[in-house]
């Protein structure tokens, strides 16, 4: 049976971003990973990851700006000579608006598709003040998805992740996992959660030269917002700088099923923000029911 650390840092996908307007430069770095839901293969990270500016800090609306930076999954496949490896594009993203969102909606996404269907029909005027807010305003989940056709071009591989004491814990070239949705479980008291991933790459003429491998253990789970993400409690000590570079990485629990995906680390509090599976899996079942409605972009 596999090690529940081994499998949270093969879980993981870590993502380099280059720049939407110069692709020899690099924009950031993120997480995702790869989750299997009836029959298909889906990429799955965070939204803020692929739309680094619609969440910054100077974009007060909040809204698109029409900028998506198109990841690419590191696979650890060196190139011969050179410090960097090969990278996997990912593209296609589906567009994950909702309207109309309530308590109920996890539980029917037929609903949501027959909003969609009344906005497209023109059978609901989403400028109409007299609806309530959240029919007309759109809202934006954190996480973004894309389909992926089997078999890969590419196979996505780790790298090399040795423990504290010198131990390997991976060997370099060891074969990348994917969660299945059939193994989740859903945020509780019982259980404990942790995220590992791959976090301070070293930049140097586009070219990542070091990194750092980390495991966050014995998380807590204490609630959910109010707008259904999970809120999960930090033990000891936290050092932020180990936590940047980990949105939209897997979350698993000390039994190692999926809980969630990672969206906000810590700040000021001694906390971080997850969606919880039921979410994601809310959004492939609207995306697999209503794929006319939903196609990804080109």
């Amino acid at each position: 049976m596999i090690r529940l650390d081994v499998a949270a840092f093969l879980a993981t996908l870590q993502l380099v971003i280059p720049d939407a307007y110069n692709s020899d430069k690099i924009k950031g770095f993120g997480s995702g990973f790869l989750l299997r839901h009836k029959e298909r293969l889906f990429f799955i990270t965070a939204d803020h990851v692929i739309h680094l500016d619609d969440h910054d800090s100077a974009n007060e609306t909040g809204q698109r700006l029409g900028i998506d930076y198109s990841p690419q999954i590191i696979t650890n496949i060196k190139i011969e000579g050179e410090l960097k490896s090969i990278n996997l594009p990912v593209s296609g993203f589906y567009h994950l608006t909702g309207f109309g969102f309530d308590e109920n909606t996890l539980e029917t996404p037929e609903k949501i598709i027959s909003v969609f269907d009344k906005i497209i029909g023109r059978t609901i005027d989403i400028n109409d003040e007299s609806l309530p807010l959240d029919v007309r305003i759109a809202s934006f989940p954190d996480m973004a998805i894309s389909e992926l056709k089997e078999p890969l071009s590419v196979p996505l591989l780790s790298n090399q992740v040795v423990l504290e004491n010198g131990e390997i814990l991976i060997k370099e070239g060891t074969p990348k996992l994917s969660l299945f949705s059939d193994h989740i479980k859903s945020f509780n008291n019982d259980n404990q959660y942790f995220v590992a991933g791959t976090i301070c790459n070293e930049i140097k003429n586009s070219t990542v030269l070091d990194r750092k491998n980390v495991l966050h253990s014995n998380l807590i789970y204490e609630k959910l917002d109010n707008d259904k993400y999970a809120i999960l409690k930090i033990p000891g000590l936290v050092d932020i700088q180990y936590w940047a570079g980990l949105s939209g990485a897997p979350i698993l629990d000390d039994n190692g099923l999926l809980a969630g995906m990672l969206i906000r680390g810590p700040e000021k509090e001694p906390f971080i923000t997850a969606v919880p599976i039921e979410k994601i899996i809310w959004f492939l079942d609207v995306i697999i029911k209503n794929e006319y409605g939903m196609r990804p972009k080109s």
